[in-house]
């Protein structure tokens, strides 16, 4: 497997593009292929490895630079574990599927691009801590989600007080 003999190279991602530099002690042996496959790591004089992780790496990639960047440094294919090959899901053919009881935006396979933006915000606005202002900062996102989701699904308005 390859990596960059040079640190600055990691330094310039991160510049670049932010996220950070781990140690590569704390990712699993299939993150270690896949920063060597995309170049995002360097090994030091002795052995000690650190690895560039894009600011992809903890969050759905929503938009098509984020793809693009998530495609970038994940190159390598992931096989599926045998276990899971098997599942069936009651959608998986027809994702309107009305006899499902799970709705469409409690899926987050099926939130459109504006609904995983503001999914992803609630989660951001979680990981700061607990405060009566961050929960209601959460609220009021869940509320356009579900105004989002409301629009998607052609819900008619519901009629003011």
């Amino acid at each position: 497997m390859e990596h960059t003999n040079d640190f600055n190279v990691l330094l310039q991602y991160l510049a670049q593009h932010g996220g950070k530099i781990v140690s590569s002690n704390s990712l699993d042996a299939d993150l270690i292929a896949q920063a060597q496959a995309s170049n995002r790591m360097y090994v030091d004089e002795n052995s000690l490895g650190y690895v560039w992780e894009p600011p992809v790496a903890d969050k759905f990639p929503v938009t098509v630079d984020e793809v693009k960047m998530y495609e970038w440094c994940y190159p390598l294919e992931v096989h599926l574990p045998e276990h899971l090959k098997n599942l069936t899901f009651t959608d998986a053919d027809n994702p309107a599927n009305t006899t499902d009881s799970v709705p469409r935006r409690a899926k987050l396979y099926m939130l459109t691009t504006p609904e995983k933006a503001i999914y992803n915000a609630v989660m951001e606005v979680e990981k700061i801590g607990a405060d009566v202002r961050l929960t209601n900062a959460v609220n009021l996102l869940q509320q356009a989600k579900e105004l989002v989701a409301d629009f998607v699904d052609d819900v008619p308005p519901k009629a003011a007080n």
